[in-house]
Order: C-alpha cells, then sequence, then structure tokens
C-alpha cells in the first residue's frame, strides 16, 4: 500500500513476525521502519528523508492516522503495530534465539536505562552495546554533502564522532540496531550506513521507543492506543507538542485528501536523453535553480536534457526536440531503454506551487544518443540551464542529480558497451 508516496507494507502481525524470523536468520543489512503520520508530512518536504523511507526491506504502519488513511484511500485494513512494542518484541524474540542487539540514541544514558528495563524483561537478552550516538545539527555548511553522505545532506554532523560510533558497532557486532536519533535522521542514518555494519541483521529507527521503555516518558493508556486517542494524551501531558499534533492530524488529513485526488491522475509521459561525444563523455547540463528545489535542499540540480511528450508526438521526436531546444546539439539515437523511470511528484510541493492538478507524475523513457559535432553548436537554453559539461561515465554518476540517477541506472543496465567507434 502507498501513503503519499511511502510504501507500506499490510500484512498481518504474524506474518511481519515471519519476516524478522526470515532476516535474523538470512542476509544482513534489512532496514525496518515504522512510519507514522507526523513522518509521512515531513517526508512530502525532504525527496531523501522519503527515500530512505522506502529503501526499508519492511514498513510497519505506526499511528491510527495511517489506519485511517487506508481505508480511506484503498477501502483496505491496514495492520498498525507502535514502533516501541515491535521493539519490544524484537527484543523477545532475540533473547529467545541468543541474538545480540545494540541500542543508540536518546538522552545523555537513556539507552542504557532502556537496557536495564529489557533485560528485567527479557531474560538472557544479549547487549553488546548501548551508548548515546552522535549529535545532528541542520546546517548545510557543516554537510559533508550529498555525494559523499546523500541522505544525510544537510544534516550536520562531526565525521570523525560518527566514524566512532560506527566502529564501536563493527566491534560489537551485534545482530540487531536500534536507532533513537529521531525520526527523519535516524533512517537516513540507517539508510546511509547500515550496508557499513556486515553484523547487523537488523536496523530499526525507533524514535523516543527508549523514553517510554526507560519509564523516563509515560506512554498513554493501552485504551487510548486501542482507540487511536494516543495524540489526546500527549496534548494533555506535552501541551508542548501541539504543532506536531498539529502535523500528524491537520496537515496530515488534507494531505491525504489531495493525494485521493492525485492517484486517480496519469501519469505526465516525459523522455530523458544521455548525450556521449565521439570521445565517450556524457553531457550534463545545470539546470536553472527552481522553488521546488527546497524538496532537495537545493543541492545543484545536474541532469540531462530531458522534457515531456507533446500529442501526436513519438517519444523519438521528444528526445531529438528536447535536446535541440535545450542544447542547439542535433543527435542521433543509438539506443532505447525497455524500462521507464517513473516517479510520483510531492502533493505538498505540487499542490503549493499548482502543478499537481494534472498528473500523478512523470514517466520518463530512457535514450542513448550520439553527437558527431565539434561543440561549435552547443548552445544551451538559458532560461532552463545555467551551465554544462562533458564528463566521463564515473563523473556522471557522481554529479547526476539524485532523482535523476533512476534513469542512468536503467541505461547502464539495458546498454552495456559505452565505446564509440
Amino acid at each position: 500500500m502507498i501513503i503519499l508516496g511511502i510504501k507500506i507494507d499490510n500484512l498481518a502481525k504474524s506474518e511481519i513476525l515471519a519476516k524478522i524470523s526470515e532476516f535474523l536468520c538470512f542476509g544482513a543489512g534489512h532496514l525496518i521502519v515504522t512510519p507514522n503520520p507526523e513522518m509521512l508530512v515531513d517526508a512530502e518536504y525532504d525527496w531523501f528523508f522519503k527515500q530512505a523511507l522506502n529503501k526499508a526491506n519492511l514498513s510497519v504502519a505506526d499511528g491510527f492516522g495511517l489506519a485511517l488513511a487506508g481505508q480511506y484511500l484503498y477501502g483496505k485494513k491496514l495492520t498498525r503495530w507502535a514502533g516501541t512494542d515491535l521493539m519490544e518484541k524484537i527484543c523477545e524474540i532475540a533473547a529467545g534465539q541468543g541474538k545480540s542487539v545494540y541500542l543508540i540514541g536518546g538522552k545523555e544514558g537513556i539507552a542504557e536505562k532502556a537496557v536495564e528495563k529489557l533485560q528485567e524483561k527479557y531474560y538472557g537478552l544479549k547487549v553488546v552495546g548501548a551508548e548515546k550516538g552522535i549529535v545532528f545539527q541542520c546546517d548545510p555548511e557543516k554537510s559533508d554533502g550529498f555525494l559523499k553522505n546523500e541522505y544525510l545532506v544537510c544534516q550536520g554532523f562531526d565525521t570523525d564522532e560518527n566514524n566512532k560510533l560506527l566502529e564501536h558497532i563493527r566491534v560489537a557486532a551485534p545482530d540487531i540496531l536500534f536507532v533513537a536519533f529521531g525520526h527523519g535522521k535516524q533512517e537516513k542514518w540507517l539508510a546511509e550506513f547500515l550496508s557499513r555494519l556486515p553484523s547487523v541483521k537488523i536496523g530499526m529507527g525507533v524514535g523516543g521507543a527508549f523514553d517510554y521503555i526507560s519509564g523516563q516518558v509515560r506512554r498513554a493508556p493501552k485504551l487510548a492506543r486501542y482507540l487511536g486517542l494516543e495524540w489526546l494524551w500527549r496534548l494533555l501531558s506535552q501541551p508542548w507538542r501541539i504543532k506536531r499534533i498539529w502535523k500528524a492530524i491537520v496537515s496530515f488529513g488534507l494531505l491525504v485528501k489531495d493525494y485521493k485526488i492525485q492517484i486517480s491522475l496519469p501519469f505526465r509521459q516525459g523522455v530523458i536523453g544521455f548525450i556521449m561525444n565521439k570521445e565517450g563523455k556524457f553531457f550534463i547540463a545545470k539546470r536553472c535553480p527552481l522553488p521546488t528545489d527546497s524538496y532537495f535542499f537545493n543541492i545543484d540540480h545536474w541532469q540531462p536534457p530531458q522534457g515531456g511528450i507533446s500529442v501526436g508526438e513519438t517519444a523519438e521526436q521528444a528526445v531529438l526536440k528536447e535536446v535541440w531546444e535545450e542544447t542547439g546539439m542535433t543527435a542521433e539515437i543509438l539506443a532505447r531503454c525497455v524500462a521507464i523511470h517513473q516517479y510520483d511528484w510531492s502533493v505538498a510541493y505540487m499542490r503549493k506551487k499548482g502543478k499537481g492538478y494534472r498528473f500523478m507524475g512523470q514517466q520518463k523513457t530512457i535514450f542513448l544518443l550520439k553527437y558527431n559535432g565539434d561543440g561549435s553548436d552547443i548552445k544551451v537554453d538559458n532560461i532552463e540551464l545555467c551551465d554544462y559539461r562533458w564528463v566521463d561515465l564515473e563523473e556522471l554518476k557522481k554529479m547526476i542529480h539524485p532523482m535523476r540517477r533512476s534513469s542512468l541506472e536503467i541505461l547502464l543496465a539495458e546498454v552495456n558497451n559505452f565505446r564509440v567507434v
């Protein structure tokens, strides 16, 4: 099930537990996320957060609002399982199977207190580490940049501190890693670094679970949670959370209402053309900044020529036209990919900018083209583009905007030989 562009696995609790057992037995690097309404609203304004959530091997709904959204959008009942409860269930499984866990995040000393409570409750639970973790600061000047730590663009953190944390985890070699950096940061961190932790079979973002488990924060009564009134409990006990509660209820509800319209619309048909010259280098251009670029934290948007297909126009005609209009080049088509690159538009941004009323998103047909000229005829459309370069394939992989990278991956999968003769 897809809600606001986020994949949610609509599985019975027994199926969720079977998946977890499978993860613990086979392979490594399985990411578990527990999206709630507030997280889905934030992901509507943060492309990297949305990608991190959709990278998950298991996505379990946390929150009554998602269950209501699933019923409203698709007429289906959605299984929900609070992240804290799911974490405890995984600990119970770990204790029974002799699997080890590692806790990172929360305020000073909270992870250690959570460990005490967990080991009291689940006899034999093997904990190989518990620590505060790293401090994040949303400051582009302190960020490592999207090329190095892509999911964590605009999240400044101490690289040495992070490397020490990764080394601590590698040495401890846990089977399960629980991360409590707060939603958004924890999912991005896991999406970025889980592959560097070979022992970890399951990595899971758990938000405020350590606070609840340690007793630092009291949870809503079970009846309130069952009835979907946990938000009211939080509002009464923590009134300073009103902005977050508004986001989870009102903002989420309005976005879901718009999404109901959006999913009924067709995809806009378009093309993207990768151009290779006689030296085997690829053309890539920098798009002029747009207001919606804040969805990508305003990183430089390098892309090949791309655009829509007009009525009565073939994809081949469209890509040759776009190349000529954007670059002045006359090129020939070498290959057309069978697979297409499909992506949804952010409901929040497209509605805000008045661009989301006609289409659900984009479907791009991908082409490889050849340019035989000497470059003298190149004249980029300075309304759309502000710079261009010829780069080799490895540079192209690094420079191309993350949203366009899937098109390149499809091209690389389908076209094996880039040598120009």
